[in-house]
């Protein structure tokens, strides 16, 4: 009986300067960019359920094609809206880093040439 009043003891004393000297936790917030972009798609969309453009196009046929740019703030913003390439990550989600395009997009033109 006296080791199991030791045994418990020495449980809480050890729980108690954990508690004593844990650093407290830190609350990180993300911040996002504060506004959402969309295509407006056009009735040459190949995929009508694509939320991305999935166009018909014919060689050396020329297209304007617009975005839908909703600011989620109070605050003005300005935007400066450049084409970018999507490729599939290596862990399979769609990722838009433009300085690494060469290793991982297969497609024979990129979207931000043309």
């Amino acid at each position: 009986m006296k080791k199991r009043f030791w045994y418990s003891l020495f449980i809480v004393l050890i729980g108690f300067w954990g508690f004593l000297f844990a650093k407290p936790a830190i609350n990180a917030y993300a911040q996002g960019a504060g506004f959402t972009v969309s295509a407006v798609i056009p009735d040459n969309q190949y995929n009508k359920q694509a939320t991305y453009f999935d166009l018909k196009v014919s060689p050396n046929q020329t297209q304007t094609i617009y975005v839908y740019v909703q600011n989620l703030t109070n605050q003005n913003k300005t935007i400066i809206a450049y084409p970018n390439t999507a490729y599939t990550s290596d862990s399979g989600s769609e990722a838009y880093n433009k300085n690494n395009l060469k290793g991982f997009s297969k497609a024979p033109y990129y979207l931000s040439d043309i």
